[in-house]
């Protein structure tokens, strides 16, 4: 899935996604497989040898490296893992935007009291767990930030097209940076802090044919824009 895809998602189109979706997972579930054991015995071992050995400090510098290292193998590793999980159990349902939205800041463990909502009599046609899912790491990201309230609003645009908008006051993400925060395991923080961020919502609006942009508002803040194209329900 090189881009995105033009307009809604057809039975075809979603077919072969699924398709490619079974692909990855088999495969990354095979390598992890592979993975896990090694990485585990590399830091179980490490941690054994400092506990009964005798070392100097060079070396006790040089096993806890090692320690670190085996532990963010592992944390890349399970997020690898979480990323191909999305769009697993892909179910096209109707559902009105704002019991989407509601859901989604459930989920993300934000005060109710910290959010604006807005989306009307919307309704749509979208996988639910996984488009809650992409709403949700998007406004958990939204509440490290902001300092104030935090807007969420869901519309529809043209061409079954649908935009969930998320914005906050806080620093905002620099223009450089905001074509890379949607891939896996960017950060604008430091790197050990290896996690999802708004790839989840990138790779779930992928899915829903189309993508994830980056922005302000006024040049203020960080607004982000989920936007995708209502499904074709399963007959």
């Amino acid at each position: 899935m090189s881009g995105a895809v033009s307009g809604p998602i057809s039975t075809e189109e979603r077919a072969r996604l699924r398709a490619q979706i079974a692909d990855l997972k088999d495969v990354i579930y095979r390598v992890s497989h592979d993975l896990q054991a090694p990485l585990r015995r590399v830091g179980a071992f490490s941690e054994l040898i400092m506990r009964r050995a005798t070392l100097d400090d060079r070396m006790t510098t040089w096993l806890t490296q090692i320690c670190d290292d085996a532990q963010l193998a592992q944390r890349r590793l399970d997020t690898v893992l979480a990323y191909s999980r999305i769009g697993r159990d892909w179910v096209p349902t109707r559902v009105p935007a704002a019991e989407l939205l509601e859901r989604a800041v459930r989920g993300s463990g934000v005060d109710r009291s910290r959010l604006k909502i807005s989306a009307g009599e919307v309704g749509l046609c979208v996988d639910p767990v996984s488009l809650s899912q992409a709403i949700m790491a998007v406004v958990a990201n939204a509440a490290r930030f902001s300092t104030q309230t935090i807007e969420i609003n869901a519309r529809l645009g043209d061409d079954a097209a649908f935009v969930i908008e998320v914005f906050d006051d806080g620093p905002g993400i620099a223009v450089r940076d905001r074509d890379r925060c949607r891939q896996l395991f960017h950060t604008t923080e430091p790197a050990a802090h290896a996690g999802l961020g708004l790839a989840v919502a990138q790779r779930v609006m992928r899915l829903h044919g189309g993508e994830v942009r980056v922005g302000d508002r006024d040049g203020h803040g960080c607004l982000v824009t989920l936007q995708g194209h209502q499904l074709v329900e399963d007959v």
